[in-house]
């Protein structure tokens, strides 16, 4: 083997964060030498450093630099392969790689916003409404050319020994300007001759393990994977295996690569062909209806604006922050207590509801406070704290709920996902405070402290791994866009950090 190259972390120059995963994170190398946008850096957390397979790395980024010319290149072309190993204090900490080319990121709306993001596979595997919303224009000669340019490729690779084990639309591009249509990230997570950087790891929904007792990362379940893709790209659905949603031309092939018995399952081989046919007998014009018209959120006409009087004194500033602490409580202690869970619709109340007038005294001091009465509310008895705990001043954003963006459609999981990413607030500035966090969150507390969220984007309703994208303000400054991916209860299974709002 040709030596394999090394890099030590602290020449590296500058670093600008690109994003963050279950894994560790991605960094720009402002100063490298083909310019800021050429080559990234990975770099493992703390917690996955040990479990890295050196030797398997070092033979991750060798096999790449020991191909023929015209290989490489295709390999490139197609795949954000390790090229160099990255060490600090004598540590493997993780490895340089190619920068996705600027083809596989793609303009999409969130709302009354536009941005660039990168071009996740996951966008396209969602209704007609969701991708018209995005911006995003599909034609069947797309799907067709797509599904072609990553069965060539997974012919590659099994061709030269490697197997993708976790593909999933998490860990691929897509580009609606270049071919090839596809491109592979993650691509230390795959399995190469066998050999593996980390423990073999796949993503929900994606599982060959849930077809049956069935070795990871190989051919037959690369295979069956692309089947799946082949599914849900035409059927505009994360979860759907069913190859009656398919076209009819590809019907018996994404039957035969469904089967259960690994040694049944037709070559990626097999596919180019077929695809490459139908692609050319596709129309390019795009089957995604406009995007229909958002409209603003309704300003309500007769809301009072409270503007309090600037406070010339400290005693003053206590008294303001008790009050507004005491509505703030007020409001939550209304919310916590309802038990409608219909969204956009408060919880009736019936005429045995008791009728309860707050008292005009709290237990905290007292010096200075209004002496009118304070509001009156409906409350079930029943329902009542012993209490009422004041937040404190970092730790109110956990009062206010997550917004959903205009054009987000959802039911009752969508309310589910807002209160989750709510708590997911309230955690991360929680950990900011106490230093303990859940590892799951860690590329979220990492952004600091929060101040609000709001829901840009919803999946997955009723499935066992529904997803969100939601914009994050900082009390910094700033605004990051975050992935989170829940089970069926709406607990976090993996969150990352995809760009800015």
């Amino acid at each position: 083997m040709t030596d394999v190259p090394e890099v030590d972390a602290r020449a590296l120059g500058r670093l600008r964060l690109l994003g963050t995963g279950g894994q560790g994170k991605v960094l720009r190398l402002l100063d490298h030498a083909d310019g800021p946008d050429a080559v990234v850096y990975k770099e493992y957390s703390p917690r996955v450093v040990d479990d890295v397979d050196v030797d398997a790395l070092r033979d991750f980024v060798g096999f790449a630099h020991e191909l023929a010319p015209g290989v490489r290149a295709k390999l490139l072309a197609t795949t954000a392969w390790p090229e160099a190993v990255v060490r600090k204090d004598g540590v493997v900490v993780g490895f340089l790689m190619r920068k996705a080319p600027a083809a596989y990121t793609t303009t999409m709306r969130f709302g009354e916003q536009t941005s660039t993001e990168l071009a996740l596979v996951q966008f396209l595997l969602n209704p007609p409404e969701y991708l018209a919303a995005r911006g995003l224009r599909l034609s069947p000669r797309f799907r067709y050319e797509f599904l072609h340019d990553t069965a060539t490729a997974l012919d590659l690779l099994h061709g030269l020994g490697i197997s993708v084990g976790d593909l999933s639309p998490n860990n691929m591009l897509f580009s609606l300007t270049a071919r090839p249509r596809g491109y592979f990230l993650d691509c230390d997570a795959m399995r190469l001759a066998g050999e593996s950087v980390l423990p073999q790891v796949e993503t929900p929904d994606w599982r060959i393990s849930d077809v049956g007792p069935e070795e990871l990362a190989t051919p037959d379940s690369d295979t069956y994977k692309l089947g799946l893709l082949a599914v849900r790209l035409f059927a505009n659905d994360q979860q759907s295996s069913d190859p009656r949603r398919v076209p009819v031309r590809l019907r018996a092939k994404v039957t035969a690569s469904l089967r259960r018995d690994p040694d049944r399952r037709p070559s990626a081989r097999s596919w180019v062909d077929a695809l490459a046919s139908a692609a050319r007998d596709a129309t390019d014009t795009s089957d995604t209806p406009p995007a229909a018209e958002v409209p603003p959120p309704r300003v309500p006409e007769d809301d009072p604006v409270i503007q309090p009087p600037a406070p010339p004194t400290r005693g003053r500033w206590l008294t303001a922050g008790v009050v507004s602490a005491l509505v703030i409580g007020i409001i939550t202690l209304i919310a916590s207590t309802s038990t409608d869970t219909t969204p956009t619709r408060s919880a009736p109340f019936s005429a045995g509801t008791p009728r309860l007038t707050l008292p005009t005294y709290v237990p905290v001091p007292t010096i200075g406070l209004p002496t009118g009465v304070l509001p009156t509310v409906r409350v079930p008895i029943n329902r009542l704290p012993s209490e009422l705990l004041f937040p404190t001043a970092d730790l109110a954003s956990c009062l206010l709920p997550a917004g959903v963006a205009g054009d987000v459609r959802g039911g009752a999981g969508l309310e589910r996902a807002r209160s989750a990413v709510t708590d997911v607030v309230c955690e991360v500035n929680r950990t900011q405070r106490s230093h303990i966090g859940r590892i799951v969150l860690g590329p979220v507390s990492a952004l600091g402290l929060l101040d609000w969220a709001r829901i840009v984007g919803y999946w997955g309703e009723g499935t066992a791994s529904p997803r969100i994208v939601a914009e994050l303000t900082k009390k910094a400054g700033g605004c990051a866009r975050v992935s989170l991916q829940f089970d069926s209860a709406y607990e976090v299974t993996s969150s990352g950090v995809v760009g800015t709002c």
